[in-house]
Parts: structure tokens; C-alpha cells; sequence
């Protein structure tokens, strides 16, 4: 079972230089200082988990417990035990009581299992949960943070997703954009991912303006985390101060698609990919498309 986990990042350690990203994060700020459920959205990338940080940091409750649950790891049984049920005695804690009076982030919340939707939908309307599978109630007071990387709308109208409970968690949202969809954040981005790894291996690097050009001009299919996890790739693997744009160009593609004007050669010539680009695409396919709700 979890416990309450340090909190650590602020808005003040998000940068954003276009106006998608700026008004993300001003929204999220706005959102902070409310009680309602908020739902994080994002094209495969990890940053959910960042900007529920920032908040809980920014919000009323910002001194009382974090809680994090990733629900793709749990089975259903075990999503039911860790978040509700209270076994007694010295036993572990339900995630709601360890929660309560501060922040409960449920990340892949559309991999929670049906049972374990009603019961977190009767949590968050009467503000009480079940003891160990009993008709006892115990109240809690929890502000819920959901993420996820799925269209939970087409899941409701697939019907594998409670509608009031959609309703109930996506009162507040916020879609964190593809990286492809604010290319100019890139280049600060980049820089700022690079000082950050330099401190930390003890090796700073740069990117030469034309590996620079080339990353700008990428097709990233993630949000910004994907972007992090490259600079931190060639931190490790660069043998030089300034990282050139060859460099960048034999790395980018074992990755990364690179953005090309399509041909008619394209259409009808299979696509190779490497065993990481196939390794990557797969677990792709596995965590879903960017919400795009009501679309």
C-alpha cells in the first residue's frame, strides 16, 4: 500500500515560452485553488504526475498528505483493497484514509475496474467510504486528481466507463498538448532538461544550432517528458561538449519518427522500425491515444 510521498515540484519549475503551454499552466494554477476533482490528460508522455504536484503545492492542502496510485499496476481486487477497504487492527490503511484531508492522485484512472468505479464515484459523492467490506462508513475528506493517457469520453460511450463518474472527475480539466503542438518551447525546454542533467551527471553539454534545428523540426508523438528523456540520453552518450546535429540525427530515429513529407513511395514501402523504435511504439499502443474529449 502506499504512503504519503514528498510533493516536491512548483509552478515556478515549469517553463513555457508559447501560449498553449502558458495558459495550461495558468489554468492549472487557477484550478489549485479550488476543491473540485481534476482530470490530467496526455499523448503518452509522463508529465501528469509533475503537474498534479504542482497542484497539490499551489492548493488549500498543500501541508497535508500526497497520495499517489498507479491503477495499471493493481488488479482489480487489489484496486479495491489499497483504495477503500480498511482491514482492521494494525493492518494496512486504505489509500482514502491515508489521503485524507489531502490529495489523492489516481494516474490510469481509465484502467480502474468497474466495481472499483461505483465505489470510488460513491466515495466522491458523500465523501465517506465502506470499512474491509462492511456496511460500515468512514468519513474522508480527499481532493482527487486523475490522469491519463486514454479518450475517457469514447470509453464511456463504449461503455466501460461509468458516465457519472466522468462527469464527477473531469469537472476541471487540463490537456497537456503534444510536444509537435508548441515546437517553440523546445529549445528552452532543451536547454533547461540539459543544465539539469549536467548537474546531476557531472557532464554539461549543448546542441549545436543545427542539431538544434533538427530537434525543432522533429514529429514528437509525446508531451515534454519525451523530450526530457532524450536530453537525457545524450548527456550519457555525447563525447563531446556541443552535440552536433549528426549526433542528433543518428540518435533521433532509433527513437522517434522523424516529420518527412509523405510519398507515394511511402505508401507502398513497409516501414522498418529498429528494435527500440518497435520496443517503443508497442508500449505506445499499450497506454492509448491523447484525450481529445468531445471531439
Amino acid at each position: 500500500c502506499a504512503s504519503p510521498i514528498a510533493a516536491l515540484l512548483a509552478f515556478h519549475h515549469l517553463h513555457a515560452v508559447t501560449p498553449c503551454l502558458q495558459e495550461l499552466y495558468e489554468d492549472a494554477r487557477q484550478y489549485a485553488q479550488y476543491e473540485l476533482p481534476v482530470l490530467i490528460s496526455s499523448p503518452y508522455g509522463g508529465m501528469t504526475s509533475q503537474l498534479a504536484e504542482c497542484i497539490h503545492n499551489a492548493g488549500l492542502r498543500n501541508k497535508n498528505p500526497y497520495v499517489e496510485v498507479n491503477l495499471a499496476a493493481l488488479s482489480p481486487e487489489m484496486q479495491l483493497t489499497q483504495l477503500f477497504s480498511d482491514a482492521g487492527g494494525d493492518q494496512r490503511k486504505s489509500l482514502f484514509e491515508i489521503a485524507h484531508t489531502g490529495t489523492l492522485v489516481l494516474e490510469a484512472v481509465d484502467r480502474l475496474d468497474m466495481a472499483a468505479q461505483y465505489q470510488l464515484l460513491n466515495a466522491m459523492q458523500r465523501n465517506v467510504i465502506y470499512q474491509g467490506g462492511t456496511h460500515r462508513t468512514l468519513p474522508v475528506d480527499v481532493r482527487i486528481i486523475c490522469t491519463t493517457n486514454e479518450d475517457l469520453y469514447s470509453l464511456v460511450r463504449q461503455g466501460t466507463f461509468l458516465p457519472p463518474l466522468y462527469a464527477c472527475i473531469s469537472q476541471m480539466e487540463l490537456t497537456l498538448p503534444a510536444l509537435n503542438e508548441h515546437p517553440g518551447d523546445i529549445p528552452s525546454l532543451m536547454r533547461e532538461y540539459l543544465n539539469q542533467f549536467g548537474t546531476k551527471y557531472h557532464k554539461f553539454v549543448t546542441v549545436s544550432p543545427e542539431g538544434e534545428a533538427l530537434m525543432c523540426q522533429h514529429q514528437w508523438t509525446g508531451d515534454v517528458m519525451q523530450l526530457r528523456l532524450f536530453c537525457e540520453k545524450i548527456t550519457l552518450l555525447t563525447r563531446e561538449r556541443e552535440v552536433s546535429a549528426d549526433f542528433i540525427r543518428r540518435h533521433l530515429p532509433r527513437t522517434f519518427a522523424l516529420r518527412h513529407t509523405p510519398t507515394q513511395m511511402d505508401a507502398d514501402t513497409p516501414m522498418v522500425y529498429s528494435r527500440e523504435k518497435a520496443e517503443l511504439l508497442e508500449t505506445f499502443d499499450k497506454t492509448g491515444a491523447a484525450l481529445k474529449l468531445m471531439g
